[in-house]
């Protein structure tokens, strides 16, 4: 794109347009190489801790058990994954923070029957900024939207649903227009 290239036009890959506008956003902070793409996986690496802790906090009171819940994963996740699978700069990592958040405020729907109409919008908003990051990341939201869609009709919360859904066809409706309005500047 910075080389006035057009996504699924004159380049391809199977990842969303998502990743291209993260990517490009990466650039601009730093042109001369990965510096700002690498700025933008650590904050990302570090919303995804500061949501798991939030996760943890659902389950114990005892804050050791909590640091060590999420020193654990982020043990696995870097032996594992991060560092050894291509150098970093995987979609996972982009994706990570808005998976974690949907599992967080289902977990506190079902743990707390507490929620708010911005969670569920943002279960919604989550959903559709991952699909446009890649398409077979969104499996974990066919549990975690079914308990809230069961929940919401057994609730008769139907303006709750109705927004979520709504939400979701929005920002699905302006990454369409950023890429064709991207894809005519270029």
């Amino acid at each position: 794109m910075r080389k006035g290239l057009i996504p699924y036009k004159e380049i391809f890959d199977h990842k969303g347009i998502v990743l291209y506008f993260i990517e490009y956003f990466g650039f601009l902070i730093s042109p001369n190489g990965f510096g700002g793409v690498w700025i933008l996986e650590l904050i990302n690496i570090f919303v995804t801790i500061l949501i798991l802790y939030k996760i943890a906090i659902l389950f114990t009171e005892n804050t050791v058990i909590r640091l060590l819940s999420v020193f654990f994963v982020i043990q696995i996740f870097s032996k594992n994954y991060f560092f050894i699978a291509e150098g970093g700069n995987l979609v996972e990592e982009y994706a990570l923070p808005w998976i974690s958040l949907s599992l967080y405020y289902v977990l506190n729907y079902t743990i707390n029957k507490k929620y708010k109409k911005y969670n569920i919008i943002l279960i919604g908003v989550s959903f559709t900024l991952v699909f446009f990051l890649r398409v077979n990341m969104v499996a974990i939201w066919i549990p975690l939207i079914l308990t809230v869609i069961i929940s919401m009709l057994y609730n008769k919360k139907y303006l709750f649903l109705v927004l979520a859904i709504v939400f979701s066809c929005i920002v699905a409706e302006l990454i369409q227009k950023c890429n064709r309005y991207i894809s005519k500047k270029i």
